[in-house]
């Protein structure tokens, strides 16, 4: 797409003009980004000014030197694990605060028992037929 190809200023210049064409300046908009690659259409919109950023995929994150500056992919040993897992750290971490990432969370059915027995109020027979039959 080339500058002729752009709105002229007339007719999308102020939001007021813009938002009853919302349709078309997003189609607009839609096919001048995706004739672009990537890097180039960011390098445009930070040269005008406009507020912008990528959307990553999985792999581009986990290579891109920013994430791991940031610190915001945290790696937590796990014991149902033979090596660290990757999550997403504690965003903000804040100076005096940094909050932190004790583990991944009990495994699947370790709270059952409790659960059936303090809040429901059954008994370990009855809790154990019914993960007999296979309801719990």
């Amino acid at each position: 797409m080339t500058k002729s190809d752009m709105a002229p200023p007339s007719a999308w210049a102020k939001l007021a003009n813009r938002e009853p064409d919302r349709a078309a300046v997003d189609a607009h908009v839609a096919k001048w980004t995706s004739s672009l690659d990537k890097a180039d259409l960011l390098t445009i919109c930070e040269q005008y000014q406009v507020p912008c950023g990528p959307i990553n995929s999985i792999e581009e994150i986990f290579a891109d030197p920013q994430y791991a500056a940031r610190e915001n992919i945290a790696r937590v040993a796990d014991p149902r694990f033979s090596t660290p897992l990757a999550v997403a750290n504690v965003v903000p971490r804040l100076t005096d605060t940094p909050g932190g990432i004790d583990h991944l969370g009990p495994s699947l059915g370790a709270d059952t028992d409790d659960v059936f027995g303090t809040l429901l109020g059954l008994n370990a027979e009855r809790i154990a037929e019914l993960k007999t039959i296979g309801a719990v």
